[in-house]
């Protein structure tokens, strides 16, 4: 039967997420977690180190890569 009125079940969904808080750790992301999203060669290039693509070039691959990477890695 179809109904507007709260149902049971509905209250549940409190105490399912007290009991998992109590015994799932949650996850606390590091630094090494954050690093991958920092691109370092355009840092090399303000420092003065010559590299085989231009800035643009580089902008556009990183673009690329990252789009592919969190395409294959997403947790969707």
């Amino acid at each position: 039967m179809l109904t507007s009125r709260r149902v049971a079940v509905v209250n549940s969904d409190k105490e399912v997420r007290e009991e998992l808080g109590e015994h799932v750790v949650p996850v606390r992301p590091t630094i090494d977690d954050e690093l991958r999203h920092v691109p370092v060669a355009p840092g090399l290039g303000l420092v003065g180190t010559k590299g085989q693509h231009s800035t643009v070039n580089q902008a556009l691959l990183f673009a690329l890569i990252y789009t592919i990477n969190n395409t294959l890695t997403s947790n969707v």
